[in-house]
């Protein structure tokens, strides 16, 4: 298979990664809140799609091309959720 192809279809070295997260929030109106988790989304340079209402944050995360580091970016990413005192019961499934 020619490289466009696989660039196209998102597979080989082009397959990205991606994780589910979940974590219930206390203070949703809180724009605070809110700036922190972007600021590690972007600081961990992923892209996410999902949910944030009023009790829980509901989100699929991609973490970007397979070949690269993202085993340790999302460590990272989960250590800066963590300290989010607003975000509890924070779940995150494993890569695939």
């Amino acid at each position: 298979m020619k490289k466009r192809l696989r660039k196209k279809l998102g597979v080989g070295e082009f397959e990205e990664m991606v994780f589910d997260f979940f974590a219930k929030v206390s203070d949703a109106s809180n724009e605070e809140v809110f700036n922190k988790f972007l600021t590690a989304i972007e600081e961990a340079d992923f892209c996410c799609e999902g949910t944030w209402d009023e009790e829980a944050v509901d989100l699929y995360v991609s973490t970007g091309l397979k070949n690269t580091d993202n085993e340790a970016r999302k460590a990272k990413f989960m250590e800066a959720v963590a300290a989010i005192s607003e975000l509890s019961e924070v779940k995150a499934s494993d890569l695939y």
